[in-house]
């Protein structure tokens, strides 16, 4: 392509030259003086253009999906044993009076709760059974699981009173709770 544009320059200087050599001022022919003829340059040294290089085809990289965050679970700790907690419970009835104490058992491993129950009695007692000669109704199931159940109150005095649980072959109490009973209605 340079060479077809070289080759043009040079046949455009040529006539220009016939042009101007058949031309003469104020309609005078003759030659023109070398002053007026334009000066004809070199043309620029052609200069190879580089090989195309064909350009590898462009292959689209897979999108990078984010993997989930793996958490480890902890190791059953003193926090997953099981544990029972007294929820709900009045802290003062009436003589006689009927009332309701709500409990929860949780933790163990597998968790089954082969029975819970309120366990009390008239006066303050440690972690045992024999401690507590009143008990509620045996309820089971797997935890975690909330119970409850109703106790008639005594005539007077106070009820001392914790939630107690066999989870997994194992005894769990909650810690003491009271209620102070007032009046008397013949219980």
């Amino acid at each position: 392509m340079k060479r077809n544009i070289q080759g043009l320059y040079v046949l455009l200087c040529v006539i220009c030259l016939v042009f101007a050599a058949g031309c003469a001022e104020n309609g005078e022919e003759g030659p023109v003086p070398e002053e007026e003829i334009p000066a004809v340059t070199e043309a620029p040294e052609v200069v190879e253009t580089p090989e195309i290089v064909e350009t590898p085809e462009i292959v689209e990289t897979p999108e990078i999906v984010e993997t989930p965050e793996i958490v480890e679970t902890p190791a059953v700790t003193e926090a997953g044993k099981a544990s029972v907690e007294v929820l709900d419970h009045p802290t003062g009835v009436e003589s006689g009076e009927t009332f309701t104490v709500r409990w929860k058992v949780a933790g163990g491993t597998p968790g089954d709760i082969s029975t819970t129950s309120i366990i009390s009695g008239s006066g303050s007692g440690d972690e045992s059974l024999e401690s507590y000669p009143v008990k509620s109704s045996p309820q089971g199931g797997t935890s975690p699981k909330e119970f409850e159940t109703q106790m008639r109150a005594p005539l007077s005095g106070t009820v001392y009173f914790r939630a107690y649980a066999i989870v997994d072959g194992n005894e769990v109490f909650s810690r003491e709770y009271r209620i102070s009973v007032t009046g008397s209605s013949g219980y």
